[in-house]
């Protein structure tokens, strides 16, 4: 075994999958999966990872198999991206089993004892709670790099002003529980990323941070609002705060919407055309 001195032979990779199909997961080992040696290091496992996940994340797949149901298709993305992080998380305990020293062994996953900050967003589930609760851990010592006091404040005319350029999208923090009545509706073109679920299941936010990050690749303004709009009231800066220093994203192109929604829907009411031209 590696623990003693030799090294198994490397795995013959398996074969690529065509364009817009998904790899023959079924049946693999980890590294059968991964398509790397059994012996492959952490680096190793961490790069395949990466490419895997990029080809299978459900919100990836856009190909139309002749005869499958888009719900069909969505399963097997779906079971597809859950064979690669199990593959990977598992492939990072073998590299664990296989360190010549405990100290080695640490710095395999959680260097220096702590989660990184940031952390990708196709990181496997574990890794993106891990990160999650670091940056409350932090948040709680007073220790994070970023703090919802500090977070720039966007009045509601910028706001229109950038989103009838095209070059803003809106966040709605708000919790399922705020949205009621009148309140139900949001700002038009809004990406909906509640606090407490990117902060406790961040895995079921990836198709929202996917749409962020791709309008923060394009120089977008990103505008977090809640219903109030206070840092003290509110969820909109502690979710820039998230944003910044869980995955990594443009301090700079980060806002929080003041008085919130509530303020947007009196100036919506107060300029009906223009408010006419975002829908």
């Amino acid at each position: 075994s590696a623990l003693h001195g030799t090294v198994p032979p490397a795995a013959p990779r398996p074969p690529p999958a065509p364009p817009g199909q998904v790899a023959p997961l079924a049946g693999g080992t980890w590294h059968e999966v991964l398509g790397v040696s059994e012996a492959a290091t952490a680096e190793e496992v961490r790069r395949a990872y990466r490419t895997l996940a990029l080809v299978h994340h459900p919100d990836k797949q856009r190909a139309v198999a002749d005869g499958a149901s888009p719900e069909a298709l969505a399963l097997s993305a779906a079971e597809a991206f859950r064979r690669v992080q199990e593959a990977y998380e598992e492939g990072l305990r073998q590299v664990v089993v296989r360190a010549d020293s405990p100290l080695e062994a640490a710095l395999v996953v959680v260097p220096n004892g702590q989660p990184l900050l940031p952390v990708p967003v196709f990181a496997p589930k574990a890794e993106l709670r891990r990160a999650c609760d670091e940056f409350e851990r932090l948040v709680d010592v007073g220790e994070s790099a970023s703090v919802p006091a500090d977070v720039p404040v966007s009045t509601v005319d910028e706001v229109a002003e950038w989103l009838l350029e095209g070059t803003c999208v809106c966040v709605d923090t708000r919790e399922p529980s705020e949205k009621y009545g009148k309140m139900a509706t949001s700002i038009p073109g809004a990406v909906t990323l509640g606090y407490t679920a990117v902060n406790k299941s961040p895995e079921s936010c990836v198709p929202a941070l996917l749409a962020l990050q791709g309008h923060a690749e394009r120089g977008s303004r990103i505008v977090c609002f809640s219903t109030h709009g206070s840092p003290t009231n509110g969820n909109c800066a502690i979710v820039c705060c998230i944003l910044a220093d869980v995955f990594g994203f443009d301090c700079e192109l980060l806002s929080s919407l003041e008085d919130g929604f509530l303020m947007w829907r009196r100036w919506a009411d107060a300029n009906t055309s223009l408010a006419a031209q975002l829908c």
